[in-house]
């Protein structure tokens, strides 16, 4: 059996997705308010490539497209977002649900976010927000609607895949 990973096909289809998630990674560092649309439609990319290619070219894509940003974004840190959560998790969701246990995959799902939430969280509120005067919500309720969140985006995340994979992956084979 032929290597998917190596085929023109794929190349092709990986480097044409790449460009996309550019114009998603740089047009979320410079149109405000959809920042997160953005970068969910950058990280389905690091999913379709997983799907047409295999996991190994969704990880090297995802580096690939992290890397790039950081050479080509001028807002550095608009990409981190991306680069720390929303591009590393297609890949990451395509690892932890190849167990095929639901409870073991959504308490490690919320363990990945959790921890890069916190990290998120903690260092944004430190570095860039020390000098404003942000509202006081108790961190553990804003812990838990994040979790909340999470979960909805998680289920918003697959009903994509399986759309993908119903109407989209058919047509590329």
């Amino acid at each position: 059996m032929r290597n998917r990973n190596w085929t023109a096909k794929g190349l092709t289809l990986s480097g044409t997705l790449l460009a996309l998630a550019m114009v998603f990674l740089y047009s979320a560092s410079i149109i405000p308010g959809i920042e997160l649309t953005l970068f969910l439609a950058a990280s389905l990319l690091v999913s379709a490539v997983i799907i047409e290619i295999g996991p190994a070219a969704g990880w090297t894509f995802y580096a690939a497209s992290a890397f790039l940003g950081f050479l080509l974004i001028p807002n550095k840190a608009a990409l981190l977002p991306y680069v720390l959560f929303f591009g590393v998790y297609g890949v990451l969701k395509y690892h932890i649900e190849t167990l095929h246990r639901l409870t073991l995959e959504i308490v490690l799902k919320l363990v990945y976010f959790n921890l890069a939430f916190g990290m998120g969280f903690f260092l944004f509120r430190e570095l860039l927000f020390k000098s404003i005067q942000l509202p006081d919500f108790p961190d553990a309720i804003l812990l838990l609607l994040a979790n909340g969140f999470f979960l909805f985006y998680d289920s918003v995340y697959t009903q994509i895949i399986s759309f993908y994979l119903k109407r989209i992956h058919s047509h590329l084979r």
